[in-house]
């Protein structure tokens, strides 16, 4: 009953204030709000209460619009993910020519999405990467995020590669990409990030065949 009652009341209720064109919703604001915060405070030091008042807002609206806290963090989350994927996905679509030359275009393009993400996404993809927090809701749309990253970037290996070899592929890239984000976010030295992408290199082309 009370689900059925929020439905009709978010489909009836009049828009009282147009935003104007280009201007972010309630809704990307809160996003923007509780990345932002979590990068600083971390999940445990985020709470509702801060986030509404970096956005200027009643609690009712971040309800409104995603619940409880975990709404919202399984909402930023997939946000974060799904933009990172699809760079992760372009970065290995994008390389052409011989293997070895696909190689090398893919540990640049890796190279500069690591190097080039803001604190807040790195922050994420170091979430990812560590595995679990004591929020099971939270827990689970890391495990979904983790399963999309995995499988985009698979089926851009698999053109190339076939189905087995393309998922080890995935496997092999998203271990040391988290790797590299996560020294990367606490040293910020690319010469960190070009030895692991080098042991990246290396393990990819032992499993293509690349000489």
């Amino acid at each position: 009953m009370i689900v059925t009652y929020i439905l009709k009341m978010k489909t009836s209720r009049p828009n009282r204030k147009t935003k104007a064109e280009g201007e972010p919703t309630n809704r990307e604001r809160i996003l923007a709000a509780a990345t932002s915060l979590f990068q600083e405070n971390g999940y445990a030091g985020l709470s509702i209460s801060s986030i509404c008042k970096r956005v200027g807002i009643a609690p009712t609206s971040l309800y409104w619009h995603f619940g409880d806290k975990a709404g919202l963090m399984r909402a930023v989350v997939e946000n974060t993910s799904a933009g990172y994927a699809a760079q992760l996905q372009d970065s290995v679509l994008s390389a052409s020519g011989e293997p070895a030359k696909q190689l090398d275009l893919i540990v640049a393009g890796v190279k500069s999405l690591v190097t080039t993400q803001p604190s807040s996404t790195l922050s994420f993809v170091s979430m990812l990467a560590q595995g679990t927090t004591d929020d099971k809701a939270l827990n689970a749309a890391m495990a979904d995020a983790r399963r999309r990253e995995l499988d985009s970037i698979a089926g851009a290996f698999s053109d190339a590669l076939g189905k087995p070899k393309g998922q080890t592929a995935a496997l092999t890239v998203l271990a040391f990409v988290n790797y590299a984000a996560l020294v990367y976010r606490v040293t910020k030295d690319e010469k960190d990030v070009d030895e692991i992408l080098s042991a990246m290199r290396n393990a990819l082309k032992a499993q293509v065949g690349v000489n």
